[in-house]
């Protein structure tokens, strides 16, 4: 599984988000669209919108979960953790 988290400079949504991530020691990789604006492009494309943070979960057998925003509940349903 791998774990994408798009997110912007100055959104305290998406700093609460990676480090509520931390705490519960889950590995992901962090993209800042404003350091990467090319990829805005993708998570547009792959969401239909631009509301940070996006998260996007990528299974071993190629299923994508796509989440966009804190949704902790979502979060914990998706990952199984408690």
């Amino acid at each position: 599984m791998e774990i994408t988290v798009y997110s912007t400079t100055y959104c305290p949504s998406c700093q609460s988000l990676k480090k509520w991530l931390d705490q519960k020691q889950i590995e992901y990789k962090a993209i800042n669209l404003d350091d990467h604006p090319e990829e805005q492009a993708e998570v547009i494309q792959k969401t239909g919108s631009f509301l940070v943070p996006i998260t996007i979960i990528k299974f071993d057998d190629g299923q994508e979960e796509i989440i966009q925003g804190p949704e902790y509940a979502q979060f914990k349903k998706v990952l199984n953790i408690e």
